[in-house]
């Protein structure tokens, strides 16, 4: 759990994964970046409470303006089969939420990732702006062609297989942000799987980190980890990319092919 400045919202960020109901064990890695305003504090006395659960790490100088990304910073830490992702100014609001992903990785071992439902809560106004992904983004079993068009996956509803991606690029720290860059790189072993439940929810505020950037900046940084991802995926899997960077269509087989398989998803899932 990376936070900064979290000072309003970590502490129900920590409890809602100290309410998860499993029936195994997990740990909550909290790193926070040299924050202000007294995040710190709070997630230390957490961890003084909760020793067993909680491993806290505090850096005393930040991290990401020296250029440093905070997923790689995390990475040599993860120690399990199993790695679910959230962000200090978000929350899991299903007690269940690991439990289920763990059960739908353990039944589906062609997943590398899968993803919630995600809640979008405008702090300011106090009220619910979307359920995410878009209804069109609802793919049951995505992939990583599926990923060229853009961002479909929210990373505090995200759990991954950490065989999939042991460690992350030499490079990876050039990209203005990993989330998109990391998914890419894990769908590249698997694909990605979509529970359609509401379990996780996204605050939007004047300080987060994506929703506060306008278009222009947002459409940019995108662009930048789109060309990383395609330095890290076999040449066969880049025409999507290409096409998305360029701004043109793919080629008809390309585009027809990810309708047809989601449509027999479609029509499993429907099936008794």
């Amino acid at each position: 759990m990376p936070c900064y400045n979290h000072v309003d919202h970590i502490a129900d960020a920590i409890e809602s994964v100290l309410r998860q109901k499993t029936d195994f064990g997990f740990k909550l890695i909290v790193q926070d970046d040299a924050s202000t305003d007294g995040t710190a504090e709070i997630v230390a006395d957490y961890a003084s409470r909760y020793p067993d659960t909680i491993e806290p790490v505090l850096f005393k100088d930040n991290q990401f303006s020296q250029g440093h990304r905070i997923f790689a910073l995390a990475w040599p830490r993860f120690d399990s089969e199993y790695v679910a992702l959230l962000d200090g100014d978000d929350l899991w609001e299903d007690p269940q939420k690991l439990a289920v992903q763990v059960d739908f990785l353990d039944r589906n071992p062609d997943c590398s990732l899968c993803q919630t439902l995600t809640r979008y809560w405008d702090v300011p106004n106090d009220q619910e702006l979307q359920i995410f992904p878009t209804k069109k983004k609802r793919m049951f079993f995505a992939t990583l062609d599926d990923l060229a068009d853009g961002n479909f996956i929210q990373t505090s509803a995200v759990m991954f297989r950490l065989s999939a991606l042991p460690s992350l690029p030499s490079d990876f720290g050039t990209i203005p942000f990993g989330d998109y860059a990391i998914f890419a790189l894990l769908a590249r072993k698997g694909s990605i799987g979509l529970i359609p439940k509401v379990m996780a929810l996204y605050r939007v505020h004047n300080a987060s980190f994506w929703s506060s950037r306008n278009q222009e900046e947002r459409t940019k940084k995108t662009n930048d980890v789109k060309r990383f991802i395609m330095r890290h995926i076999p040449k066969s899997q880049q025409l999507p990319w290409e096409c998305a960077l360029e701004g043109r269509p793919l080629p008809f087989f390309h585009k027809v092919r990810p309708r047809l398989r989601r449509a027999m998803y479609r029509l499993l899932a429907r099936s008794p």
